[in-house]
């Protein structure tokens, strides 16, 4: 419980911190990543008819640098519920 509250607090610091939403995005990414132990944490964001953009943690990615099946399980999840885990 004490783990998830620093957790919390590190992450709404991140959101009050960020200027623009690829700030808050790489910010909680890095912050889901540290609390996971994850090697990294994709975060990404779909426009009507524009290539998916990616905010990665701890490296930067394009979408073009994802495995196609990686851009597919991606996918798959759009039209799913908000934080799906995969």
């Amino acid at each position: 419980a004490v783990q998830s509250q620093l957790a919390l607090a590190e992450l709404n610091q991140q959101l009050v911190q960020a200027d623009t939403l690829a700030d808050a995005l790489g910010g909680a990414a890095e912050v889901l990543r540290r609390v996971w132990q994850a090697r990294r944490v994709l975060a990404v964001t779909f426009a009507a008819g524009g290539t998916p953009q990616v905010v990665c943690a701890p490296e930067p990615a394009d979408w073009r640098d994802l495995t196609p099946e990686l851009r597919r399980q991606i996918e798959s999840l759009r039209d799913t519920d908000l934080l799906s885990t995969v």
